[in-house]
């Protein structure tokens, strides 16, 4: 990603706090603030700030990440589907 993809796209969405203040970085004037977000923000089930490295789980790790991939795509489909 880069600063032309912040005009480009509609939502771009982070898993990880590091790539949330990257890409903020891309942002200085925070013209495109609104479009920058969290992926975790759509949760409904689920309170991470971010979506955690499934690596270091196990398979409940696995469990975990693919259960909030559903959670927060469930609310972001339906937000936007509207």
């Amino acid at each position: 990603i880069d600063s032309a993809d912040l005009a480009e796209f509609d939502l771009i969405l982070t898993m990880a706090d590091e790539n949330f203040a990257n890409l903020k970085n891309l942002d200085p004037a925070g013209s495109f603030a609104d479009k920058i977000q969290q992926f975790t923000s759509y949760c409904q089930r689920h309170k991470q700030a971010e979506v955690p490295d499934p690596d270091y789980g196990g398979q409940d790790g696995f469990d975990l990440v693919a259960d909030m991939l559903v959670d927060c795509s469930s609310s972001l489909i339906e937000k936007y589907s509207a």
